[in-house]
């Protein structure tokens, strides 16, 4: 669907005081193929991302919200 990188790679959003992240998905006609899950990644003993335990569909007019700490991983991947 896009020409660019359509991802955005493993990382947390701790910043300052943020406590709560969220993805809206807005687009109608979304499916599967186009990918944009949100996925959600457990950690390893050093607190770094290990791997994915859940994965929220790019469902339209759905709102994702999840609790921001120095371990909460996640990212957004297109699968092909």
């Amino acid at each position: 669907m896009f020409n660019f990188p359509d991802r955005l790679l493993c990382h947390d959003d701790k910043c300052e005081d943020r406590h709560v992240a969220f993805v809206i998905y807005l687009t109608e006609g979304w499916t599967e193929k186009d990918g944009g899950n949100l996925e959600l990644l457990s950690t390893d003993d050093n607190g770094d991302p290990n791997k994915i335990v859940v994965s929220i569909p790019a469902t339209y007019n759905t709102l994702a919200l999840f609790e921001v700490s120095d371990t909460s991983y996640h990212m957004v991947i297109r699968h092909f």
